[in-house]
């Protein structure tokens, strides 16, 4: 389909789609398009400046108004244009109308693993007119806008393929269901036992970078680690195939699919934020021993029958690959121990 050039932005709905919008008179138009060509006006309930795409076929409208903004928190503010962002569906129904916007070229908030993080209740901004955020709160909102858990942090980041709060100096991970968990002080730090293996994992470049590589390593990462592995041991691998799974596109998980390295669940998902557990990260190479070396750093994320477990157990721990099973077969794997094994295997 061809567009006319007097749109300002187009954006491709899920269901084939086109968003367009024109913006003239200090407020954009807003139009729908399909397939056959044909454009159609949309009246939507605010009016306002177009500031993009949330994610699940949601979009923002910034609605400006005179607001205090300050270069520091002591010092005397002046009144300044800064938007209040109002989120709304496909459908052009309101979802939120009370999110704080920023001022300046600041990204807006975006829906990841259906959640999203906002901030609202502020009264003044600190910074200068290029960039300044609110002195409000912040906190998760899912699809319909309502808050999931408490909306009381003073900072709120995707990071590490999860959510991480912060109040104060204390740091916290938000599972998406209300629930938090305060991090360790120093899980910002790498393990001092595993630093020589970090250093050759870097050398090799099979090592990921994190912001907290003290926490668990989600499904979705441990597949970047295993693909970055695999294509060390395969450099002419082809390009990823479509989406394998339901509720994820990752290409290195739809990749670690394709080669049969990760398998999901019945129902078609992959559940890519979960972590990984020490159990899954270390059956699949004593199933699948002709793989070595690529599969002992893989595991099918799939449900392990119990009986053969203690003979895998004695398996692994004979190979010197059970270093940090820990008698735990539950507990989730770290970052560091999914690259310092990597590391190992690629010594052997």
């Amino acid at each position: 389909m061809i567009v006319p050039a007097e749109y300002t932005t187009i954006d491709v709905l899920s269901d084939g789609r086109f968003l367009l919008t024109c913006y003239e008179n200090q407020a954009s138009s807003f139009y729908y398009a399909d397939a056959s060509r044909t454009v159609t006006p949309i009246q939507t309930p605010v009016k306002g400046t177009y500031f993009g795409m949330a994610g699940d076929d949601c979009f923002f409208i910034g609605v400006y108004a005179k607001r205090p903004l300050t270069a520091a928190v002591q010092q005397p503010a002046e009144q300044y244009d800064i938007p209040t962002l109002v989120l709304l569906d496909e459908n052009m129904k309101v979802i939120r109308d009370d999110i704080d916007g920023a001022c300046g070229a600041v990204s807006t908030p975006h829906f990841t693993n259906g959640l999203m993080p906002i901030q609202t209740g502020s009264t003044l901004w600190i910074g200068s007119r290029k960039g300044a955020i609110g002195n409000g709160t912040y906190g998760l909102i899912d699809k319909t806008g309502q808050f999931v858990g408490r909306h009381d942090f003073d900072g709120l980041s995707w990071a590490d393929s999860r959510y991480i709060g912060k109040r104060g100096t204390a740091l916290y991970q938000l599972d998406g269901k209300g629930g938090e968990i305060q991090l360790p002080a120093n899980a910002s730090q790498e393990s001092s036992w595993a630093k020589a293996e970090l250093e050759v994992a870097r050398e090799h470049d099979i090592s990921l970078s994190f912001y907290y590589p003290r926490l668990n390593i989600t499904r979705v990462d441990f597949c970047r680690l295993a693909v970055k592995l695999y294509q060390k041991v395969q450099p002419n691998a082809s390009a990823a195939p479509a989406a394998a799974f339901s509720d994820c596109e990752n290409e290195s998980v739809c990749l670690a699919a394709a080669l049969g390295i990760v398998t999901g669940y019945d129902d078609g998902t992959f559940r890519p934020y979960q972590s990984i557990t020490r159990q899954e990260a270390v059956l699949i190479p004593l199933s699948h021993p002709s793989r070595k070396p690529l599969c002992a750093v893989l595991t099918p994320l799939c449900p392990i029958p119990h009986p053969p477990v203690k003979v895998r157990k004695k398996a692994a721990r004979k190979t010197g690959r059970l270093a940090f099973w820990r008698n735990y077969l539950s507990c989730t794997r770290s970052r560091i121990e999914s690259v310092t094994e990597s590391c190992t295997l690629c010594a052997e």
